[in-house]
């Protein structure tokens, strides 16, 4: 028993510890990215870190067993300096995808609206084909009207929006590259993004996990919650543009799913010049239909 305990034996079984563990992180890390792959490189990087660190922990437990360890030495020297390279790459990329707006839903007081009256129905997704985005954000403010919490997403300056709809509590995001003061923004990042909305849906359209009753901290009083949320996306173009028109659909997919299972709606509105028949026919099996600009 004494043999088999030596300082040999403890240092092999170490290294084939660290090998175990580096293929466990390297197969952990590859299930996240696959699963955040529509605009996140933070896994990514960190994946090619871990199997970096598999390969230099699997040349440190082979070189035990070699007669001349002197070309694997110098491959572990390589592998070094990469593993030290990915994760530096990784810690730039968590900083620049990290911190998203902090969204609170509350519900708006005395909407006055005029137009088409069009009734959303929780948990549905809604398309309007339009150039403007006028029907889309009338859907939005008569739902605003009808007591739903809201969240408003597009390439509108957030402060035009409060002034043009009296918008006072309502989270207004504006999608931009920018990093404007005292404004809710966001870039094409479509990872980040998707973690706003999920944190929205969390606290205004599921009832379950959100309080009927909060504090709002500008009027001093307890509210009553809605349970019910919507969600106004006036910018899929700038996505469209930024990223690609697959990883856009893989985003709305996602989107649309998460909307489905819960108390919330969403309304987007595109414009359908930039798309051809094919993708316009893949943006349409996700959604309600609600209107279509004709082409003249």
């Amino acid at each position: 028993m004494t043999d088999l305990i030596t300082a040999t034996n403890i240092i092999l079984s170490l290294k084939l510890f660290s090998v175990i563990g580096f293929f466990i992180a390297l197969t952990i890390s590859l299930w996240c990215y696959y699963r955040t792959r529509v605009k996140s490189y933070t896994w990514l990087y960190i994946m090619l870190a871990m199997f970096t660190g598999f390969i230099l922990h699997g040349v440190r437990l082979v070189k035990e067993f070699v007669a001349d360890p002197q070309m694997l030495e110098l491959i572990k020297i390589e592998l070094i300096p990469i593993f030290v390279v990915f994760l530096v790459a990784a810690t730039f990329t968590i900083r620049k995808e990290s911190g998203f707006p902090t969204i609170t839903p509350a519900r708006e007081n005395n909407i006055m609206v005029k137009g088409e009256l069009f009734e959303i129905a929780e948990g549905q997704n809604y398309l309007i084909m339009e150039e403007k985005f006028s029907k889309g954000i009338n859907m939005f403010m008569h739902s605003l009207a009808r007591g739903y919490e809201g969240l408003f997403i597009s390439r509108l300056c957030p402060t035009k929006v409060r002034q043009n709809y009296k918008l006072e509590k309502t989270p207004c995001i504006w999608l931009t590259e920018t990093s404007p003061e005292n404004t809710l923004s966001l870039g094409p990042e479509l990872e980040k993004m998707l973690q706003v909305v999920e944190d929205f849906i969390k606290k205004s359209g599921d009832i379950n996990a959100s309080p009927k009753i909060k504090w709002d901290e500008k009027s001093g009083e307890f509210i009553k919650r809605s349970g019910r949320g919507v969600i106004y996306l006036g910018g899929l173009d700038y996505l469209i543009e930024h990223n690609s028109f697959e990883r856009a659909l893989f985003f709305v997919e996602r989107l649309t799913d998460k909307i489905r299972v819960s108390k919330c709606s969403l309304i987007i509105s595109v414009n359908p010049y930039i798309l051809d028949n094919n993708q316009k026919k893949l943006l349409e099996r996700e959604f309600n239909i609600v209107e279509y600009l004709s082409e003249e």
